[in-house]
This record gives C-alpha cells, structure tokens and sequence, in this order.
C-alpha cells in the first residue's frame, strides 16, 4: 500500500506549480485541472523524478545532525 501512494503522490507534485504558473499568468484554472496536467506532465517521468529526490537524502541526514544548522545551506 505505501509504493502506490509514493507513485501518485510523485504524480501529484507538480500541481501547485502548475496551478501557481497559471494564476501568475493571469490564466486562472481549478485544483482538478492541476492535478490533471500534473499527471499529464509527470507521465514517464515519474523514476527521474524519484531519482532525483533521492540525490538529496544526504542533505536530509545531514541537517538532524547538526542541529539544523545544514537546513541554512540547503
């Protein structure tokens, strides 16, 4: 149950952006529609994207260890 929810919620995490770009454009559109093009957009790019947070796992051992201190260079 955890793997399809990490796919959908990658599926799903370009919505804000999506929704933000329109509204800044003044080309306003609903949730829903974000989600959509969010899904449209992350098909087949799903792995690089998870590749690519993954780059980043370093970081977020780091930043606990030094007390939060590593969170300002991040």
């Amino acid at each position: 149950m955890v793997v399809p929810g990490i796919i959908k919620s990658i599926s799903y995490s370009q919505a804000f952006y999506i929704y933000r770009d329109h509204i800044d454009n003044g080309n306003p559109i609903t949730y829903l529609q974000a989600i959509t093009k969010s899904r449209k957009l992350m098909d087949g790019h799903k792995m690089d994207y998870f590749v690519m947070e993954l780059s980043f796992i370093g970081w977020l051992i780091l930043v606990p260890i030094t007390g939060g201190i590593a969170a300002i260079w991040v």
